[in-house]
């Protein structure tokens, strides 16, 4: 397998610079997850990430109080700053969308460290995609999801996912196998 990115969602509460609320789609992922996703990372970085730092698509900066860059902000009662904008990720919902390392989306929405919302699997071209789901399932088993591969735990829906499986060659060649 080449890699596995964890992918967290979850709808936070948003205190705006002006100390009023707003819901949101709180999205974090792995640096691992691919290029194309809007992570805040260290400008003039080699791709470090900007810890306790969210991205906004700049469609959703006026919804959510954000006139300048960096504003300071809370998340789910948690410090954090707004370090930019990006383009072409608008929200579809009617909650803005947010956008973080897994690390911050975990700690502002309280998962555990061994918890997902989301597991994406890139493979290579000669992986055994029948060994990986039982590998999967068996590590799965210990987990409060079970073995499942497509399950919501409980009433919080936090739970794992299918994984979408996806050669590493083409962040744009998403597929799932069954």
């Amino acid at each position: 397998m080449a890699s596995v990115s964890r992918v967290s969602v979850a709808f936070a509460n948003y205190r705006k610079p002006d100390g009023q609320h707003e819901t949101v789609v709180l999205i974090g992922a792995d640096p691992t997850v691919g290029s194309r996703f809007p992570l805040p990372y260290v400008p003039g970085s080699q791709g470090a990430l900007d810890r306790k730092a969210i991205v906004v698509d700049e469609t959703n900066a006026d919804t959510l109080g954000i006139h300048t860059f960096p504003t300071h902000i809370e998340v789910n009662d948690r410090r954090a700053h707004v370090s930019g904008k990006v383009h072409g990720f608008a929200s579809f919902l009617g909650s803005p969308y947010i956008f973080t390392s897994y690390e911050d989306a975990a700690r502002y929405s309280k998962l555990g460290p061994e918890e997902a919302v989301y597991l994406i699997l890139r493979v290579n071209n000669y992986d055994d995609i029948s060994s990986i789901k039982n590998q999967l399932k068996a590590r799965l088993r210990k987990s409060t999801c079970g073995p499942k591969m497509n399950l919501a735990a409980g009433q919080n829906y936090i739970g794992l996912a299918k994984p979408v499986l996806a050669p590493p060659q083409s962040s744009q060649q998403r597929f799932s196998r069954s």
